[in-house]
């Protein structure tokens, strides 16, 4: 079960999203990116495929790691899905975090 989060710091990551140009982890670093980087990289696009997902970002990047999302529609409305090294999170942005975040 993926955990929903509607707080300060997935607003920050939806703004990041929104700011982010950067859409294949090559792209992302200066060099070729490591296997590591390019499997995980293979297996969220693989999840995104499955879940009709779209506009796929790299959100952040570092020399050890990177995080990155997709928009999905759910009957909720639409979601960023983010994925770090260590969690993937549904980040609601139907609403006040397309308009601003207001709470």
């Amino acid at each position: 079960m993926m955990k929903t989060s509607r707080s300060k710091e997935a607003y920050r990551v939806w703004k990041a999203y929104q700011n982010s140009s950067i859409d294949a982890v090559w792209k992302a670093y200066r060099t070729r990116p490591s296997e590591a980087k390019e499997a995980a990289e293979m297996q969220i696009l693989l999840e995104m495929v499955d879940a009709e997902g779209h506009d796929y970002r790299i959100i952040s990047h570092s020399g050890f790691v990177f995080t990155c999302g997709y928009l999905v529609e759910l009957e909720e409305g639409t979601a960023l899905i983010y994925h770090t090294k260590t969690r993937r999170e549904v980040i609601l942005i139907d609403g006040e975090y397309r308009n601003g975040y207001t709470r």
